[in-house]
């Protein structure tokens, strides 16, 4: 086109740009199959009509889950095509073929969409058809069996219905639930509800669940049964029930089983220092996997001490499972102490039926201490012992003992040995002779050792004391104990040494003559309480006190007879009396030596004795 004025060319352009849509009216998009044959779908075109443009049509399957889809085939034909729309042409219709089987079924659905050929596609690009169907409601169960686990954590059964055919239109269903007519039928009001169910099929729904309540009771029980079964539907329902799928057998498998701690007795003993195990049983149903708890309790024993203390250990018996074990460790302490004692029980949170839920432990110390001990009639007292030269030997008690009934319970060792003392002062009684001196041995004792049998908890060691038939000091050695086997269960323990003190019965060391059987050179028979230098000290002080007495008189009677023949008149100067003159006081025989017993601390610094614990038994 020519502007002549302004002298310009003019062109229109013409939008030839087009888009499709499509729809359907809810007559079409909702049919029910037998009452009509096809479907229509609309297809528009907007935007340019001056152009001949295409779009594509084609039917498939609803995704997103929908298990009661339409089958291209079976429930219409399905669609595939290329539709053209002519210049100014605006709309055009399709035409999908519906089938009518004689199958019952559900609803069911397929998509109807558009695919763009040469122009775009506006607002949403396909329709869902939706096809009833013509046939008959059929309620039925639909499965015929279902298991469960009594005391499950819902506490109830869940038995599901369908229905087919027509589901346009909501269903009543009543269940009537009743026992099996079998010989391990459960029974209503004990393992079951019984009371008659009602569930609804509201519209376009074709499956629902009813819940049959389960009674957790604590019986011991086999597997039992009951039936659910559709017995009615809404009254002037054109719904049919199907017979042949009619009920559902619901199994119940028991929870209760019988647990107990294995064994008839209700306590069992233990040695410190070992393991014992728990062993529990299951019977009745072990079908499933259950589960019991052990707990400890003290009594007497201290928990993680003495023992392994359990708080609610979960044992667990997978199914077909009879027996389980668990192990509980006792702890040595190495200290002498009485039996000590904990329990064990069986505890359950799902209503199992417990036998013999408890168990006492003992725990039996099988530690023993090793001493010296003194016994009636025996020359110990404390850790020191006395005997004559001339008494040949002494016999030493060593005792074992435990709190084991005070019966050591194994065959133990422990080396005995004998050493004379070291330098304290104190005279030692020889084991050798000693060849400087000529002097005789004193004693005579090879080093052993002693075994303990099973049950014994006394040994005897004789020690022989050598009579050399020689004036002497007391002398003294030590006896002592060292290296128990086995050293985790006997321990040497105070007093672990005796010092044994040599009283000499022949003449005493300054030999003499007719010295008594004392040894001390008096010659008495020992029963005086005074010793020969005492004697004399005390009879010297008598002398020397009686000749000062004496002097003094004499002295007083010269004085009295001068001052009587003496002038009156005359002053007559004083004369100092002469000093009396004081005896010297007789030589004291030096007192024999003091015989000290070597102090605990000496004797341990000679042989250093394992650590020491005293115990004092009644």
């Amino acid at each position: 086109m020519v502007d002549p004025v302004n002298n310009m060319c003019m062109w229109t352009i013409k939008d030839d740009d087009c888009a499709f849509s499509i729809s359907a009216t809810e007559a079409n998009s909702r049919v029910t199959e037998g009452s009509v044959s096809y479907v229509s779908v609309s297809i528009t075109r907007t935007g340019s009509l001056t152009r001949t443009a295409s779009i594509r049509v084609r039917t498939s399957s609803v995704n997103g889950g929908i298990d009661n889809v339409a089958t291209a085939g079976e429930d219409y034909v399905g669609v595939s095509t290329v539709v053209d729309f002519q210049p100014d042409v605006s709309e055009e219709t399709i035409k999908i073929t519906i089938n009518n089987d004689e199958d019952g079924e559900r609803t069911e659905y397929f998509l109807v969409s558009l695919e763009a050929v040469d122009c775009g596609v506006s607002g949403d690009n396909r329709i869902v058809i939706t096809i009833d169907d013509d046939d008959e409601s059929v309620v039925r169960m639909s499965t015929g069996k279902i298991t469960v686990q009594e005391g499950n954590t819902d506490g109830v059964a869940f038995v599901s219905l369908e229905r087919t055919g027509s589901v346009s239109e909501p269903e009543t269903v009543v269940l009537k639930v009743r026992p099996h007519g079998t010989s391990d039928a459960a029974t209503g009001e004990s393992d079951f509800d019984n009371r008659d169910v009602t569930v609804e099929f509201a519209m376009d729904e074709d499956v629902v669940t009813a819940e049959i309540r389960i009674f957790d009771d604590t019986r011991e029980e086999g597997l039992e049964s009951f039936v659910v079964e559709i017995y009615d539907l809404s009254s002037g329902s054109d719904a049919t029930i199907d017979n042949d799928n009619r009920e559902t057998v619901v199994c119940i498998r028991d929870n209760d089983g019988t647990f107990r701690i294995a064994g008839d007795a209700l306590e069992r003993s233990v040695s410190e220092g070992t393991s014992t195990q728990i062993t529990i049983l299951r019977s009745g149903d072990t079908s499933s996997e259950q589960t019991v708890y052990l707990t400890t309790n003290d009594i007497d024993a201290t928990g993680n001490v003495d023992y392994e203390a359990l708080s609610g250990v979960a044992v667990t018996f997978p199914p077909g499972v009879t027996s389980q074990t668990v192990t509980i460790d006792t702890y040595d302490d190495q200290e002498l102490e009485p039996r000590e004692s904990f329990a064990v029980f069986l505890s359950s949170d799902n209503g199992n039926d417990l036998g013999q839920r408890a168990l006492f432990i003992n725990i039996e110390d099988e530690d023993h201490e090793i001493r010296f001990v003194s016994v009636p009639g025996s020359a110990i007292i404390g850790n020191i012992a006395t005997v004559s030269e001339s008494q040949g030997s002494i016999i030493l008690s060593i005792r074992r003992e435990g709190y084991s009934n005070n019966l050591p319970a194994g065959i133990a060792t422990v080396y005995v040995g004998a050493r004379e003392l070291s330098p304290t002062g104190i005279p030692q009684a020889r084991t050798t002779p000693a060849e400087q001196d000529g002097s005789e041995r004193d004693f005579e004792f090879t080093d052993t050792t002693v075994t303990f049998q099973t049950g014994q908890s006394t040994a005897l060691v004789e020690v022989d004391i050598v009579d050399d038939e020689t004036g002497e000091n007391r002398e003294a050695f030590e006896i002592y104990l060292s290296s128990a086997e086995p050293s985790g269960d006997n321990k040497i323990v105070y007093p672990n040494t005796v010092v044994i003190i040599i009283e000499d019965d022949d003449g005493g060391p300054d030999d003499v003559p007719g010295d008594g059987p004392d040894g001390d050179g008096d010659g008495g028979d020992g029963t005086t309480t005074l010793s020969r230098p005492l004697i004399v000290g005390i009879a010297g002080g008598v002398g020397l006190l009686v000749l000062v007495l004496v002097l003094g008189l004499i002295a007083m009677f010269a004085f009295s007879r001068w001052r009587s023949s003496a002038p009156a008149a005359a002053a007559i100067p004083r004369v100092a009396a002469a000093p009396r003159v004081v005896a010297a006081p007789r030589a004291v025989a030096a007192p024999r030596p003091v015989y000290q017993i070597p102090t605990q601390q000496q004797r341990r610094s000679l042989n250093p004795p394992p650590q020491e614990r005293r115990y004092y038994y009644p």
